[in-house]
């Protein structure tokens, strides 16, 4: 899991406990939401310093660059 879905995952996690009734949810939520939202933003910023994207917004991908994929496979196809 790619730190920016944890994130999406946390964030979403969040928004659902802070709907329940207890005090406890509602703080655990917000805590959890916060840090999906940090951990997107940070996340926004590793990819703008090393060019995988245009903006800190996340929503300017650039073209993935093709991997190169290794001459020996471990899957055997069955």
């Amino acid at each position: 899991m790619t730190s920016w879905s944890r994130g999406n995952k946390n964030e979403d996690k969040g928004e659902r406990l802070m709907k329940k009734p207890g005090l406890a949810d509602k703080a655990k939520g917000a805590v959890l939401k916060a840090a999906g939202e940090v951990e997107q933003g940070l996340d926004n910023v590793k990819d703008k310093v090393t060019g995988r994207q245009k903006t800190l917004k996340g929503t300017d991908p650039r073209p993935a660059t093709p991997r190169k994929r290794s001459t020996s496979s471990k899957t055997s196809g069955k």
